[in-house]
């Protein structure tokens, strides 16, 4: 019975463990986002950073660090939206009629 009580985690360990989790997916949205500003390849990556960065944001409590992450990912997300709707949307137009 003493076994079965040690396998169980505990309720920090459950804490911590989402909050590590939710760490790893601002991280992965903001990577994620930096990746498709910088390549400017489409939008399936700033969508999946979108993505991620809802699910680091959602549910409980997030560190301080994490929520900043996931925005700052959001932001880099919505501006790659933008260059490539804006900036590079004319161009696509342009090039056609020629």
């Amino acid at each position: 019975m003493q076994d079965r009580d040690q396998d169980q985690p505990s309720l920090a360990e459950i804490v911590a463990y989402r909050q590590g989790q939710r760490a790893g997916f601002s991280l992965a949205a903001l990577a994620i986002a930096a990746m498709a500003f910088v390549n400017l390849l489409g939008f399936e990556k700033s969508l999946l950073a979108l993505v991620i960065a809802g699910i680091a944001l959602r549910g409980g409590v997030a560190d301080p660090r994490t929520r900043h992450w996931a925005r700052l990912a959001i932001a880099l997300a919505v501006g790659h939206w933008l260059v490539l709707t804006v900036v590079m949307g004319p161009c696509t137009t342009n090039s056609s009629h020629s």
